[in-house]
């Protein structure tokens, strides 16, 4: 069953505001008469809003959440990845993480001079030590409150449509404090150019992110608050519906500031599947992050509590402009596993 025909799809990242569709639509219109598709008024606009929204001095739209990890991790040094291990990629450093709430041990990330902390599920609290380069994926914790010792070097957001900022396509940004590091990232964008395209680094390609795009977060960062502000009200529903009734053989991992993912974890891989297939044939929508890591070569041995979180975490609907009705159809059905 396709994911649009569900009666309860996991996510619908094209559920705005009525207020915000309508924006959407001026916005579309906007750059359709302008005429400019690239680089243009609505791209700085959004870098200047956006960077004003999380605190910054500088923001650089580019084409992806990739592009942005990629230049980031290029330009600030970064000498290795170090990830929770529930995480999905071929990452050269992937550190095990915490049963509950899945979060990498923060201790071994003290041995380490630099590396990437990526919020999987919306927790932003980490403390880093001063000397350590860090670059931050905060993708699914925008709009939470960002709680850093120093400034970080560089934050990381990808654009992607189901991300709690997404675009109707693929974009990404990257956050900076450092004058140097922004002009030099947004020369790393485009070909490596200076300011006049006179002077041209070799190497450097294309990572532009088109105007619709960036028209379209414009919209939707207005709206940003009151979005996470309705899946965190769904998701103190679901939880609701957990504490009214005793449940068995499933538990709630819990939920930060931004809840991006509401995720229940089974006492096994095969409890997990049983109750995933249950849902999926009622025409409920469920998700898995992520299965990559029982394949990777870095986690093959399978004791880690990554690799129990890959096999036993299942992600539940959760999208702004989801019905409260709908969550507790959901529970209802878990209430039967």
């Amino acid at each position: 069953m396709e994911e649009s025909e569900k009666l309860i799809p996991f996510c619908n990242p094209g559920w705005l505001p009525a207020a915000a569709r309508v924006d959407v639509d001026k916005a579309i219109r906007r750059v359709l008469d302008t005429g400019v598709f690239l680089h243009g008024p609505e791209t700085l606009a959004f870098e200047r809003e956006f960077a004003e929204y999380c605190g910054v001095p500088h923001c650089i739209l580019v084409s992806s959440g990739t592009a942005a990890l990629a230049l980031a991790a290029r330009r600030t040094g970064l000498a290795r990845v170090v990830l929770p291990g529930i995480c999905p990629a071929a990452v050269p450093c992937a550190l095990d993480c915490e049963r509950i709430p899945w979060r990498v041990a923060l201790s071994p990330i003290d041995l380490y001079s630099s590396g990437l902390h990526l919020h999987v599920y919306g927790d932003q609290q980490v403390k880093l030590a001063q000397t350590q380069c860090w670059v931050d994926d905060c993708s699914q914790a925008v709009g939470s409150w960002i709680r850093y010792a120093r400034p970080i070097d560089a934050l990381v957001v990808s654009h992607y449509p189901s991300k709690p900022l997404g675009a109707f396509g693929d974009a990404g940004s990257i956050l900076v404090h450092d004058d140097d590091l922004a002009v030099k990232l947004r020369s790393d964008r485009e070909y490596g150019w200076d300011d006049f395209r006179l002077v041209q680094e070799r190497g450097k390609g294309n990572l532009r992110c088109d105007e619709l795009q960036a028209a379209v977060l414009r919209v939707k960062l207005r709206c940003l608050d009151e979005l996470n502000a309705m899946r965190h009200a769904l998701a103190e529903t679901y939880f609701d519906c957990w504490q009214s009734k005793r449940q068995d053989g499933y538990c709630p991992i819990g939920f930060s500031e931004v809840v991006h993912l509401l995720v229940v974890s089974f006492g096994s891989g095969a409890d997990r599947e049983k109750a995933r297939m249950k849902l999926e044939g009622m025409g409920i929508g469920t998700g898995w992050h992520y299965p990559h890591l029982l394949e990777h070569p870095s986690w093959g041995r399978g004791d880690t509590e990554a690799c129990f979180a890959a096999r036993c975490l299942l992600s539940l609907p959760l999208w702004a402009g989801m019905m409260r009705e709908q969550v507790r159809d959901v529970c209802d059905v878990l209430r039967t596993f």
